[in-house]
């Protein structure tokens, strides 16, 4: 394998963090074609009423990764008659394409303004080729269980599904980019055999919270990994990543 820069971003539908669009839209993926990455993880990215990836086409042009995988999942709750869901953005091609759909846990919530229910939340992985070896690159997208109140440890039943799932893919060297909203990253890997090592760590992604993750199993080695302000409500996590010395 060669050295690989990776990034997730929860992206919030290309919203504003304070709400409203920007007034430049190719400005809000200004720190993402910056950073140069090879692969990118995206979770909340918008797409047209027919699954069309209208924002995901822009990010493409702008960051210049031609290669997409992606998976719509719900109906938007930021912008009226669009999708929302996962895709993954890549420099190099992309195959064996995984899409997984985690059981929705039914969550309500009521106040003055409206009442939220939880979306449908998943996983979309795909093969990365790579010169000096393939890789697989997940983008995971979880509920935010707190915005309901409750607690994340309360739903097994996810976090089975989804180590279940992980288990049954391929022995590939794996780079998991999840938005967890949670800092508990032991619900997600005692759930999985393989030693998943944090990238990202206790860094605040989002609103305090260390949200966002990339999870890597050996024999990749962490070289550098940095967390940047965006203008959605959260943070663009980079990470750089190089085959260890034994390998």
């Amino acid at each position: 394998m060669t050295r690989l820069r990776v990034a997730t971003w929860n992206v919030h539908e290309a919203i504003l963090a304070g709400g409203g669009m920007p007034d430049d839209p190719s400005s809000f993926w200004a720190e993402l074609v910056d950073a140069e990455v090879d692969v990118v993880a995206l979770q909340e990215i918008c797409f047209g009423a027919s699954g069309e990836p209208s924002d995901l086409a822009m990010a493409a042009k702008l960051t210049g990764m031609t290669h997409a995988v992606s998976f719509p999942l719900s109906a938007s709750s930021l912008r009226e008659d669009q999708l929302a869901g996962l895709a993954l953005l890549s420099r190099h091609p992309l195959r064996e394409e995984q899409r997984l759909k985690l059981p929705n846990p039914g969550l309500r919530h009521e106040n003055d303004e409206a009442a939220v229910n939880s979306h449908d939340k998943g996983l979309v992985s795909a093969v990365v080729g790579l010169r000096g070896g393939p890789v697989r690159v997940a983008s995971l997208h979880l509920p935010p269980f707190h915005r309901f109140g409750r607690a994340p440890e309360e739903f097994g039943p996810i976090w089975a599904t989804l180590g279940e799932s992980i288990a049954s893919i391929d022995d590939l060297p794996l780079l998991l980019c999840v938005d967890f909203y949670t800092g508990h990253r032991e619900l997600l890997t005692e759930q999985v055999e393989r030693r998943l090592h944090r990238a990202i760590g206790d860094q605040d992604t989002h609103c305090g919270r260390a949200a966002d993750d990339i999870l890597y199993t050996a024999p990749f080695e962490l070289v550098m990994s940095k967390v940047i302000g965006t203008q959605s409500d959260h943070a663009l996590c980079l990470a750089e990543f190089e085959p260890s010395a034994s390998t």
